[in-house]
C-alpha cells in the first residue's frame, strides 16, 4: 500500500533532525547543505568538520588544493588571463579631446557650419 504525502513529509522532517544528532552532542553544528568530500563523514561537534572515513583526520580542502600542481596550475592561469584582460587599459594613451581655437570658439557660435567654415580659413 503507498505511503501518503503527509506520512512522506513526516519521514523527512525526522530524517532531517535526525541528520543533525542534536541528541549526542548539545551544541552540535548542522551538516552543511549539499554532498560532502568523497570517503568522509561530517561530524557535528564544534567547530564541526568533514572527517575521514579510515583515518578519522579533518578535511582540509584548501591545504589539499594547495599542494596539488592542478590547484597551482588554475591560479596561475587565472593571474595570467586577468592580467592580459586588463592589460590594455593600463597600458593604453589616454585619449584627449582635441583643443578648440579661439576661431572655432568665436564661430561655433553663430550656428553649426561656422566652425567648419573657421577651420577652413
Amino acid at each position: 500500500m503507498p505511503t501518503s504525502n503527509h506520512q512522506r513529509q513526516q519521514r523527512r522532517a525526522t530524517a532531517r533532525h535526525a541528520s543533525v544528532a542534536t541528541d549526542d552532542v548539545p551544541d552540535a553544528v548542522p551538516r552543511p547543505p549539499g554532498r560532502g568530500p568523497r570517503n568522509h563523514f561530517w561530524d557535528p561537534r564544534p567547530p564541526g568538520v568533514w572527517r575521514h572515513n579510515e583515518s578519522n583526520e579533518p578535511n582540509q580542502r584548501r591545504a589539499a588544493r594547495l599542494t596539488s600542481a592542478r590547484g597551482r596550475y588554475a591560479a596561475a592561469v587565472r593571474g595570467r588571463r586577468w592580467s592580459r584582460i586588463n592589460a590594455a587599459r593600463c597600458t593604453a594613451a589616454p585619449v584627449l579631446p582635441r583643443r578648440w581655437t579661439s576661431a572655432e570658439k568665436t564661430a561655433s557660435l553663430w550656428g553649426p557650419d561656422s566652425a567648419k567654415i573657421a577651420r577652413a580659413s
